[in-house]
């Protein structure tokens, strides 16, 4: 049974569908996934009209630039860069950028796309192979701008990863990500939120202006603010 259930996912996931849509399968089964398919995936499943969400990505970043220090951008669950890449596109030297991924294959192509583009090599670039759980347990850093696109629904137990992103969100800064939208969701059974369950669950993270903005027939984009008023200390 192990055998067919390999096989059908290596087939699906490789070469028929999304990767991430195998995402009930065990977190070493859906690495390997991501691994196989990481030479290919900018070409054939990042292949759709990103203009709206490459330009909320902008529109974020340009208003970091006019900041006095470098702005701190993570890029979480980052696969081969993109949303990191855009950013660094218009801010270039003036913000330090970290990007976690659990796949190391898809690592390997985000440094690739760095060496092979100039643009990019003078850019601070911080490349870190974690499961983003671990990860965000052990961070201490907070963050001018979170990037979290495409990648939520694809994550075991992502309700809890919501409260652990307002943990690392810097006061008055943006969070940009995505959610599957219409009967999408259903793919992701147990991980799919509702408009109203986000909105309430980042706002309990200490989220506000949360909006929901229209992209693609199966996704939307979502922004929010952290609260800039600091959390008081303990007592």
């Amino acid at each position: 049974m192990l055998w067919l259930l390999v096989a059908v996912a290596t087939i699906a996931g490789v070469w028929a569908i999304y990767p991430g849509e195998l995402s009930w399968l065990p977190c070493k089964g859906n690495r390997w996934l991501y691994n196989r398919a990481a030479a290919g995936y900018h070409q054939k499943w990042q292949r759709h009209d990103y203009r709206a969400y490459d330009a909320l990505i902008l529109e974020a970043v340009t208003v970091l630039g006019h900041n006095d220090s470098p702005a701190r951008i993570a890029d979480l669950a980052c696969g081969s860069g993109r949303a990191t890449l855009v950013a660094a596109s218009r801010l270039g030297i003036k913000a330090h950028y970290l990007a976690v991924d659990f796949s190391a294959a898809m690592l390997a192509q985000f440094k690739q796309q760095i060496a092979n583009d100039s643009t990019y090599q003078a850019c601070d670039i911080t490349l870190q192979q974690q499961d983003l759980h671990t990860w965000l347990s052990m961070q201490n850093e907070k963050f001018d701008l979170l990037l979290f696109m495409e990648a939520a629904e694809f994550i075991a137990d992502n309700r809890s990863l919501l409260a652990k992103l307002g943990a690392i969100a810097a006061p008055g800064s943006d969070l940009i990500m995505t959610r599957p939208a219409g009967y999408w969701g259903f793919l992701f059974p147990g991980r799919h939120q509702s408009r109203a369950a986000m909105h309430r669950a980042l706002q309990t993270a200490g989220f506000e202006a949360v909006e929901f903005l229209p992209w693609r027939a199966r996704y939307e984009l979502v922004r929010a603010k952290r609260s800039a008023i600091p959390e008081a200390a303990s007592p």
